[in-house]
């Protein structure tokens, strides 16, 4: 997956996550998991998703899918304990 970011998302994202936004070309777009960020009204359709980041661990993402092959990446950070769970639940199930 090509991802597409902002600078100013990307400098935010370092001191808040400590992950640079292009790290998320990395993740296991395939194996992800991922449903339509609806808590609030972004003016736009926005997907979060749980992905291991390479061979490593689980991490989210926040996104605008541009198309099949580019996403625009919000924000990227290390999965949460319940999000870890939540992609071993929806895993299982396959």
């Amino acid at each position: 997956m090509e991802v597409k970011f902002s600078p100013a998302k990307d400098r935010s994202n370092r001191r808040k996550h400590g992950l640079s936004l292009k790290k998320a070309e990395r993740l296991d777009w395939d194996e992800m998991i991922a449903w339509i960020d609806d808590s609030q009204d972004y003016g736009e359709e926005r997907w979060i998703g749980i992905a291991p980041l390479g061979r490593g661990p689980l991490h989210t993402v926040v996104f605008v899918e541009m198309d099949e092959e580019i996403a625009r990446v919000i924000s990227l950070r290390r999965s949460t304990n319940q999000e870890i769970q939540t992609y071993a639940a929806q895993k299982g199930r396959k």
